[in-house]
C-alpha cells in the first residue's frame, strides 16, 4: 500500500486519523471524548487499489466520576448593589448566606434557578452556601 495512492473511510465521527509527517508511515488517531458510560468501536477502511485493510479503534467509556462532573450543575453566585444574587441553570432548594465565622445571616429556601438576596450586611466577607434541587452543596466566597 505504501507505493500506491490510498483512501480512507471512517464509518463515525467521533475520531479522526492523520498521517505523521517523519517518513514513517505513521499514523495518529485522535478521539473526541467519550461521554457515555459504554465502550465505542468505529472503523477506518484504508484502500489502495485492490487492497483494503480495516483498523478498529475501540474507546472506552467514560467514568462514573466524568459523567457525574459533566452533569454537575453551572452555578453562579455574585454580589449586586450589596445583594447577593445567584443564578443556575438547574432548580436550587436552598441558598444559605453565613458571615466569615459561620454564623448564618440568611437562610432561603428556593422553588427556581434564580435568586437575589437582598438585607445583607455590606463590607463584610460572606461565604454563600447553594443546594441544588439534586442536594448537591456548593460553597461560593464573596468579598
Amino acid at each position: 500500500m505504501s507505493n500506491t495512492t490510498w483512501s480512507l473511510a471512517p464509518d463515525a465521527d467521533w475520531a479522526t486519523i492523520s498521517p505523521v509527517n517523519d517518513g514513517s508511515y505513521t499514523m495518529l488517531v485522535t478521539a473526541t471524548p467519550n461521554p457515555a458510560a459504554a465502550q465505542r468501536t468505529m472503523l477506518f477502511t484504508f484502500m489502495a487499489g485492490a487492497d483494503v485493510k480495516t483498523l478498529r479503534v475501540t474507546q472506552d467509556g467514560a467514568s462514573a466520576t466524568a459523567i457525574r462532573q459533566a452533569k454537575t450543575p453551572s452555578i453562579i453566585v455574585y454580589s449586586q448593589d450589596g445583594d447577593v444574587v445567584v443564578k443556575s441553570d438547574t432548580p436550587l432548594k436552598s441558598v444559605a448566606v453565613y458571615d466569615i465565622s459561620g454564623k448564618a445571616i440568611k437562610v432561603v429556601n428556593v422553588a427556581n434557578s434564580f435568586i437575589t438576596i437582598s438585607g445583607l450586611p455590606r463590607q463584610q466577607v460572606l461565604i454563600v452556601r447553594v443546594m441544588s434541587d439534586k442536594g448537591r452543596v456548593m460553597s461560593y466566597k464573596l468579598q
